[in-house]
């Protein structure tokens, strides 16, 4: 199967989700990462916003925001992304190409090792192999940042054994850590 066919089959399956299944699936998700040493320790959290079927992160967001920690957002110009601080939904818009939430703020968040950052993506494996949305915009970002620890999360149902090698780019960046409703995988980077 090609990368573009199962981009499109776990989309299709994904959104075939009601959302009494992605508010639930969402909150044991998040219930496993609040398990989660970094999640507990970082001072900021870089998160994307997300829309239609993904994980919902906005029990991260809000939890960070109630506890006194800063949050960021990616926003995207061209085919850079950068995160910019936010403190409520309020400083959001969706009046871009993606129609993807992004913050209006104009304070950009430089990460440091003090930072986590959730990454989406499509499809993952047990060694840390993702499948994001083509963009490659996490690894541009991760590349020019690599300092945050990368916290991926999903549906269990979205982790394979394996993804193909040929599928694989040599320029992907993989999660230290894969969060999904039933398990945490620690993703050996080496």
């Amino acid at each position: 199967m090609t990368k573009k066919e199962l981009r499109k089959n776990m989309t299709a399956f994904r959104d075939h989700l009601s959302n009494d299944e992605i508010k639930n699936l969402s909150a044991a998700i998040f219930e496993n990462l609040k398990k989660t040493d970094a999640f507990q320790k970082c001072s900021t959290v870089l998160c994307y916003l997300n829309i239609k079927s993904e994980v919902d992160t906005h029990s991260i967001l809000e939890y960070f925001q109630k506890n006194k920690k800063l949050t960021a957002a990616p926003r995207i110009s061209g085919n850079k992304m950068d995160f910019f601080y936010f403190n409520n939904y309020s400083q959001l818009s969706d009046d871009n190409r993606f129609h993807i939430p992004e913050p209006i703020t104009d304070e950009k968040c430089i990460p440091d090792a003090d930072c986590i950052i959730i990454m989406p993506g499509l499809l993952f494996d047990l060694n840390g192999a993702r499948i994001g949305y083509g963009g490659g915009f996490y690894d541009r970002y991760l590349e020019k940042y690599p300092e945050p620890l990368k916290i991926a999360i999903a549906y269990d149902f979205q982790v394979m054994d394996a993804i193909e090698d040929t599928l694989i780019e040599p320029t992907d960046i993989k999660p230290d850590f894969l969060v999904t409703d039933k398990r945490m995988i620690t993703i050996s980077n080496k």
